[in-house]
């Protein structure tokens, strides 16, 4: 397989009761043990359909990375509201994220 979304790809397999241990980034799948004949052939069907862009959070990690913000500061900011329902944190944040996603493009 020529392009595969790790990510997606491992998550589609084990979704699917697959034995999958690792995908690497070439597709190669490992497994903990040999597949079955049905196996062998739901594998086929999954790499058949399956989509190597990336999903949405993947894109807004890469967002996130790209903007130089602390991905600690929006999980603080997050944290605090849910918890103490006390949004001030993240509406510090709130222009700069605003700002730093105005500058990217992915």
């Amino acid at each position: 397989m020529a392009h595969v979304n790790c990510v997606k790809l491992f998550a589609t397999l084990r979704a699917a009761a697959l034995p999958v241990i690792a995908v690497d980034e070439n597709g190669k799948i490992d497994y903990s043990r040999d597949l079955t004949a049905r196996e062998k052939g739901s594998v086929q069907s999954i790499l058949e359909a399956h989509d190597p862009a990336p999903s949405d959070p993947e894109i807004i990690k890469e967002q996130v990375f790209q903007s130089g913000i602390d991905p600690m500061d929006l999980l603080i900011a997050l944290w605090l509201q849910i918890k103490s329902d006390d949004s001030t944190y993240a509406d510090q944040l709130h222009s700069v994220v605003e700002s730093a996603l105005d500058q990217i493009s992915v």
